[in-house]
């Protein structure tokens, strides 16, 4: 916080002795009469000088009025926040976007900055240029209550609840960690290049002064730091948003933006991770029911197995493509990191003996062999079949480079407005990287063809189908649904 503050005193025992007089005039700290035109005068005497100081606040958001302030839960109708244009506070946040800490002027509808900080100015006409690196963490979450079970395309509460959040929990928690969420999540920012000065703000763009509680750096990150070093933020949230979030759909959710901001040497840049806070689930599409042939909607996966669990689900990147499967194991074949690391591209050491696939000709076996976590299991055909099905779900293709050609991690197929699938490719029988990443995908199901092979979900640029058949030792990827 900066040192040369000027914040407002209360001066409530000079207005009482005026109280009676309507139109009176003030003079605080001296004889003198108020000089014309002025309600309060400060007129200090016999050589005492100082100034003003300011109510010190902390602001999270700028169009709400903070919930500290007296009786704040009475502020809530424009003509009650119009009864409070002309109010000034110093605010104390650091990390309030665009202009961090400094003089803000309260206008009826939102603080206006009027100066005092050296905060950075992202939010204006062109901003900042965006920088190179990562920024990961938890993206979305849901309370998982029973306001929304089954309803506004939400999932069902008790599939929910493998993957809800409890934001009066305040244990502390990373990108990678399992369900439940915490209401304290830590955030990554890794730098590619040597860079200096990284520091964190946010923008809370719905649900403004409902969010964020505070964020606290792990360390101070004003110095030199060298690539690939992890820089770490915390974000506590409100515990009360385990109740303003109650019965948000995701057309509703609370949207926050995180920036980490760094200097390259020459200039300021931004990287920008956006996050939702619902009572919905955060992914899944119309498919067939898990008990019936009714069309409903169900909660899958957000990412593919094995993949970043911190990268953003619907932007294609190679952090979001996973692991590869073999079909009827619960097991990875190869990780994401050796999916895409050069040295296995031609072949993977002893594919054969790796995971082997069952040769029975019973389905994938969601009992002893599930991959997905608990609660989640493989699709069945069926399931994919629905979900490609456009009298159900919109599919639209991303990308435009849908090209065999190195490290193309740049395509992908989004299913309604919930659901993303990368272009992820696949492995051959041999471990070989046969079907390029970014020119299609190949997704398994969990039902079995004769005794050696396995269904999929197929898609390319132009089309999509589940009537593709490959031999089980194919190395593919798997994105789980919900088992109810």
């Amino acid at each position: 916080m900066k040192t040369n503050q000027f914040i407002f005193a209360a001066f409530t025992a000079a207005f009482l002795s005026v109280a009676n007089y309507a139109a009176a005039q003030v003079t605080i700290g001296g004889s003198d009469l108020p000089k014309a035109g002025t309600i309060v005068d400060l007129n200090p005497q016999n050589g005492v000088k100082g100034g003003l100081l300011l109510s010190n606040v902390e602001l999270t958001s700028l169009t709400a009025i903070p919930a500290t302030f007296p009786n704040a839960g009475a502020i809530s109708t424009p003509t009650e926040k119009q009864a409070l244009a002309g109010m000034i506070v110093w605010n104390a946040n650091d990390y309030l976007i665009p202009n961090g800490d400094g003089l803000y002027l309260w206008d009826g509808s939102k603080w206006n900055y009027w100066g005092g900080s050296d905060g950075v100015d992202i939010l204006t006409s062109g901003g900042l240029p965006t920088g190179s690196g990562t920024f990961s963490g938890k993206r979305c979450f849901d309370i998982a209550t029973t306001g929304n079970d089954d309803i506004n395309s939400c999932g069902t509460t008790a599939v929910r609840t493998f993957q809800k959040t409890d934001f009066i929990d305040r244990t502390s928690q990373d990108g990678v960690s399992a369900a439940p969420y915490s209401g304290v999540q830590e955030y990554t920012f890794t730098p590619f290049g040597t860079v200096n000065n990284v520091r964190f703000y946010f923008s809370e763009t719905v649900g403004g002064g409902h969010i964020v509680d505070s964020i606290v750096p792990n360390t101070n990150y004003s110095g030199s730091i060298t690539s690939g070093t992890k820089c770490k933020v915390k974000v506590y949230y409100k515990e009360s948003l385990q109740s303003t979030l109650l019965n948000k759909t995701r057309d509703q959710a609370f949207k926050l933006k995180l920036y980490a901001v760094y200097n390259d040497g020459s200039a300021d840049r931004v990287l920008e991770l956006n996050t939702s806070f619902q009572d919905c689930s955060c992914c899944g599409a119309y498919t067939k029911a898990a008990a019936s042939s009714d069309i409903v909607w169900r909660a899958f996966m957000c990412h593919n197995l094995g993949a970043n669990q911190a990268a953003d689900p619907f932007t294609p990147a190679a952090e979001i493509h996973g692991a590869k499967y073999k079909w009827g194991v619960s097991n990875a074949a190869v990780t994401q990191a050796q999916d895409q690391d050069p040295a296995y591209k031609s072949s993977v050491p002893d594919w054969t003996n790796i995971t082997k696939p069952p040769t029975t000709s019973a389905d994938w076996n969601m009992t002893s062999a599930n991959p997905c976590p608990d609660g989640w299991r493989v699709p069945t055909k069926e399931e994919w079949t629905a979900v490609i099905n456009t009298s159900n779900n919109a599919i639209t293709k991303v990308g435009t480079n849908w090209s065999s050609v190195n490290n193309n991690y740049t395509t992908g197929m989004q299913v309604g407005d919930a659901l993303f699938l990368p272009a992820a490719g696949g492995r051959d029988t041999s471990g070989k990287l046969y079907y390029a990443p970014g020119t299609d995908s190949y997704y398994w199901s969990t039902v079995a063809s004769g005794t050696s092979s396995g269904n999929t979900l197929h898609f390319y640029e132009t089309n999509q189908k589940t009537d593709f058949v490959l031999t089980r030792s194919h190395g593919l990827s798997v994105r789980c649904i919900s088992k109810k």
